[in-house]
């Protein structure tokens, strides 16, 4: 992969399943209390994604999870989902600071349970999502 400009010009990359309803409405969320535009989007199943994976070398088969990208390091489940918060708007970045009182082994276990059904609760789509013309810039393609 090529030199990583979002990350370095300060984006935080998250790296989500392009087809669970769930995580798309999440994403979606995401956009509406990014304020400072912080984050960019990509759908796991995308080359984007595939190639994050790979310079990461994370195992997709054993984690099933969003991923955040920072220039630093990156984060999965649980934590990943407290790290976002953290860089919302008030209320959520409030609540991210309450979440994180959560020892993230705790967290995890809950974030892994609503993982493993969110397609039966939430369903999924047959393709990613293809992104509006309004918010095309905020997702890495």
């Amino acid at each position: 992969m090529t030199e990583d400009r979002t990350v370095i010009n300060n984006h935080v990359i998250v790296l989500f399943d392009g087809v669970c309803n769930l995580c798309n409405s999440a994403i979606n969320f995401m956009i509406d209390h990014d304020s400072d535009k912080i984050f960019k989007f990509a759908p796991l199943q995308s080359d984007i994604g595939k190639s994050y994976i790979n310079k990461l070398n994370i195992n997709t088969l054993s984690i099933d999870t969003i991923i955040v990208v920072t220039k630093d390091t990156f984060y999965t489940k649980y934590e990943a989902i407290i790290y976002i918060g953290s860089m919302l708007t008030n209320p959520y970045r409030f609540f991210s600071k309450i979440g994180s009182i959560i020892p993230f082994y705790i967290g995890d276990i809950c974030y892994d349970m609503v993982a493993r059904s969110r397609y039966k609760i939430f369903g999924s789509k047959d393709t990613c999502r293809v992104p509006t013309p309004d918010i095309m810039d905020r997702f890495l393609v």
